[in-house]
């Protein structure tokens, strides 16, 4: 429960900080990066899905949590195939995908292949020996299960319901949340060869005075006393915290062609339950790269046998 509030404080400045730049003429939104170099990369991002009808996705995730009570956390999943827009079809999406998984969590431990298809609006998985079908167009035209997703599909209803849930600050406060933004260390970004690579170390912005201040700040307008509270215990707690983004540019085509994020944070777990001797350590690695732009089409044979699931079973429970 600590660290859940841990993590909702630290969010929570963060997202203030963030909104804050927009009141703020003189931040620095390029992270030191050159003129010329801010444009090259602002020009490319979300080029790649508005000129490519098809492309091959090769993309990964892992993550490995160590020193948690229950065992140590070990999980891997990549996958590769073609993926195909059309926003004209019934259904906008259509990839097939060979994907590998493996875990190992608390000493239950499995792996192996997981071929996964959409095709023609319906979602093929097979599981095993077994193949299972799920039609996303049936899915989607259920009221029940649109409106679950009724906020995701609603950006000014989301920003509206966030910033409802955050305390209200004046143009100084702002000002001042803004301003974490040039602390040194805490945000850079630097251009090597094709790549550009934006860090984000949260144990600078921890350590800086200027994180104390804005937290005092906070809680003057925060009556539950949880960020004065969870912002004196932040430094304490987290050893370190680094975030990594990473993006490839194709200058050819004007657009990434590769993303990764890297996440690296050490806890100090005794500060959260006396019986955890150990720091608890999180990697967590995603990456995601396009390539044969408009060379993919994507095929696929349907199975012969597949048990097809009631879309009405579909809950996610937003």
């Amino acid at each position: 429960m600590k660290a859940r509030s841990l993590g909702l404080v630290l969010s929570l400045v963060l997202a203030l900080i963030v909104s804050s730049v927009a009141q703020a003429q003189d931040i620095d939104t390029c992270f030191g990066l050159s003129e010329a170099d801010c444009e090259v990369l602002t020009s490319a991002s979300g080029q790649a899905l508005m000129i490519a009808e098809n492309f091959t996705m090769d993309y990964g995730l892992d993550v490995n949590i160590t020193g948690i009570p229950d065992g140590d956390v070990i999980f891997s999943h990549s996958g590769v195939g073609p993926v195909a827009l059309d926003p004209m079809a019934d259904f906008p999406l259509s990839l097939n995908l060979m994907t590998q998984n493996s875990f190992d969590i608390a000493g239950d431990a499995d792996e192996g292949p997981v071929p996964f298809a959409i095709y023609e609006g319906t979602l093929y998985m097979q599981i095993e020996d077994q193949w299972v079908g799920m039609n996303l167009i049936e899915m989607m035209e259920d009221p029940e299960f649109a409106a679950q997703f009724e906020g995701l599909t609603d950006p000014e209803a989301m920003a509206e319901e966030l910033s409802g849930q955050m305390p209200e600050i004046d143009d100084a406060t702002a000002e001042q949340l803004a301003g974490l933004l040039s602390i040194d260390g805490f945000l850079s970004q630097v251009r090597n060869g094709d790549t550009f690579e934006f860090t984000a170390d949260i144990g600078a912005l921890l350590s800086a005075p200027e994180f104390n201040e804005a937290i005092t700040e906070l809680a003057a307008v925060d009556e539950s006393g949880m960020a004065m509270g969870m912002g004196m215990m932040l430094p304490m707690v987290l050893e370190n915290g680094v975030i990594q983004v990473n993006q490839r540019v194709n200058e050819s085509l004007g657009a990434l062609d590769r993303f990764e994020v890297y996440v690296d944070a050490t806890i100090n777990g005794a500060l959260l339950d006396p019986e955890l001797e150990e720091p608890i350590v999180i990697d967590i690695n995603f990456w995601v790269e396009l390539s044969a732009l408009n060379d993919s089409p994507v095929t696929f044979d349907v199975p012969a046998e597949v048990e097809m699931l009631d879309p009405e079973d579909a809950n996610f429970d937003f």
